[in-house]
C-alpha cells in the first residue's frame, strides 16, 4: 500500500478547492471509481479489495487510458503519460531538492536527494488515471474542469488528476499505525515522524515515516506537490518498552556522564507524572495477552536496566569518557530469524536499528538525537498507557524508580 501525502501548499489547494470535501465522499461511497481502487488494492480495508489482474478490470482500465488521451495538450504530455504508465520501481525514484553543505559539487546550494523508489501504484497516480475517474463528480471541485488547470498553476489536466489522485488515494488509504503515539521532528525540507507502536502480538516495533515537505521531483522529473511517505520499520521482536527506555538513560550515561544522566530520570519522572491521577494511579488500558504485564515484573525492569547497573559499576566518575559507537542494547530476541535489535550512541544521541544475526549488517535504523529523548519515553509510556503492547506502564514507573537508585552512587 501506498501512501500518498501533498505538501502544505497541497494542502492550502485541496482546502481552498473543496478537494478535501471531494475525497471525504469517495471515502464514504460504497463503489470507488476502478483506478482508485486499483490503487488503494493492497489495503486491510476489505471495501477497497479490488481485483487488479480480472479481464474486466484491465478492460475498464483502457478505457480510462483511452479516455485521459483527449487531454494531452502536446508531445511532451503524451510522452510523460506514456512514461508514467510504466514507471517502474527498480529503475524510477522519488526525489528531492535540498541544501547540501557539499564543496565538491559544480554548482553548491541545493542537490537532488532521494527519497524513496517508486511504486507500482505510481502508475496510476502519477499519470492522472486515478484522478480522472473522478470526472463524474466535476461539481465538487473545479480542480476538475478541464479548462482551469493554469488557474491552479498546473501545466496541464492530466498533471491536475495525477494531483486530485494522489490527494484522494492518500485520504482513503487505511494506514492504522498512523494511530500510534508518536513525536515529530520535521525540518524545512522533510516531514518526519516516529512512532512507538506494537505488533498484533504485543512486541514492541518503531515506525518511522517521511516525506519531503517541498520541491518534490515525480519519477517523472516533473515538480509536484505530493508524494508517498517512506516507512522505516525497526522491530524489537519482544516487549522491550522498559529496555528501550533504559537505554536512553544508559546511552546518556554513557555519553555524558552521571549528572546529565539523572538529569534525564529527572524529565522522564515529570512525563510519568503528567499521567497519574488524583489516586496515585495511572489509568491505563490492559493489554489483550495473556502475559499482559510480566509474570515477573520486577525481574523483567531489572533485566532491562542490567547495562546500566554494568556501567555503574564500571565508571563511577562523575565525567564518563566518550562513549559514541557503543551499544547500550544489543538483544537476541528472535534467534529463529537470527535478527538482533539494538540501541547504538551517536554523537548526536542513539541509533534504534534491527542487525542480520549472521551477517552483522543493520537491515533497518532510525536516528534519535539527544534532545528527542524525552518525545521518545513519552510515546514508549503512551504506547503502555494505550494497552498497544504487553508492558505495563506501572513497570516504566518502576524503572525510573530503580535508575535513580543506580545513578545514586
Amino acid at each position: 500500500m501506498t501512501e500518498y501525502r501533498v505538501t502544505p501548499a497541497g494542502e492550502a489547494l485541496a482546502l481552498h478547492t473543496g478537494l478535501d470535501d471531494l475525497a471525504k465522499q469517495v471515502k464514504a461511497a460504497d463503489e470507488l471509481p476502478t483506478a482508485i481502487a486499483a490503487a488503494l488494492r493492497p489495503t486491510t480495508n476489505p471495501r477497497y479489495e479490488y481485483d487488479y489482474e480480472s479481464d474486466e478490470s484491465i478492460d475498464v482500465l483502457r478505457d480510462d487510458i483511452v479516455a485521459a488521451q483527449k487531454y494531452l495538450i502536446d508531445d511532451r504530455q503524451k510522452s510523460m503519460f506514456e512514461k508514467a504508465l510504466t514507471v517502474d520501481p527498480t529503475k524510477h525514484n522519488w526525489c528531492y531538492e535540498g541544501e547540501t553543505t557539499k564543496t565538491n559539487v559544480l554548482f553548491e546550494g541545493y542537490s537532488l536527494i532521494r527519497h524513496a523508489p517508486a511504486t507500482a501504484e505510481d502508475q496510476l497516480v502519477v499519470s492522472g488515471l486515478a484522478g480522472l475517474g473522478l470526472k463524474t463528480m466535476k461539481h465538487a471541485t473545479p480542480l476538475l474542469d478541464e479548462t482551469r488547470y493554469a488557474e491552479f498553476g498546473f501545466r496541464s489536466y492530466t498533471e491536475t488528476c495525477a494531483f486530485i489522485g494522489a490527494y484522494v488515494v492518500g485520504e482513503c488509504t487505511d494506514a492504522s499505525e498512523n494511530t500510534a503515539p508518536h513525536f515529530d521532528v520535521s525540518d524545512e525540507y522533510v516531514g518526519r515522524s516516529i512512532y512507538a507502536s506494537a505488533t498484533y502480538h504485543g512486541d514492541l516495533a518503531f515506525y518511522e515515516k517521511t516525506v519531503p515537505l517541498k520541491n518534490i521531483v515525480s519519477p517523472l522529473g516533473t515538480k509536484v506537490e505530493y508524494c508517498p511517505t517512506a516507512t522505516t520499520l525497526v522491530s524489537a521482536y519482544h516487549s522491550l518498552e522498559p529496555a528501550a527506555a533504559a537505554g536512553l538513560i544508559t546511552a546518556e550515561a554513557t555519553t555524558n556522564g552521571k549528572t546529565a544522566a539523572q538529569q534525564l530520570v529527572t524529565e522522564f519522572t515529570d512525563i510519568l507524572a503528567q499521567k497519574i491521577d488524583k489516586n496515585g494511579q495511572i489509568p491505563h488500558t490492559t493489554g489483550n495477552f495473556g502475559d499482559y504485564g510480566g509474570t515477573g515484573r520486577s525481574d523483567e525492569v531489572r533485566y532491562a536496566l542490567s547495562g546500566l547497573d554494568y556501567l555503574v559499576s564500571e565508571r563511577t566518575n562523575k565525567n564518563i569518557a566518550n562513549g559514541v559507537g557503543e551499544t547500550v542494547l544489543d538483544s537476541l530476541v528472535a534467534p529463529w530469524l537470527d535478527a538482533r535489535f539494538q540501541i547504538v550512541t551517536t554523537r548526536s544521541g542513539v541509533t534504534l536499528q534491527n542487525v542480520d544475526g549472521n551477517t552483522e549488517e543493520v537491515t533497518s535504523a532510525i536516528t534519535i538525537a539527544r534532545d528527542q529523548y524525552p518525545a521518545m519515553f513519552q510515546a514508549l509510556l503512551e504506547q503502555c498507557i494505550d494497552g498497544l503492547g504487553r508492558t505495563s506502564p506501572y513497570q516504566m514507573a518502576e524503572l525510573l524508580t530503580r535508575s535513580r537508585k543506580l545513578l545514586d552512587y
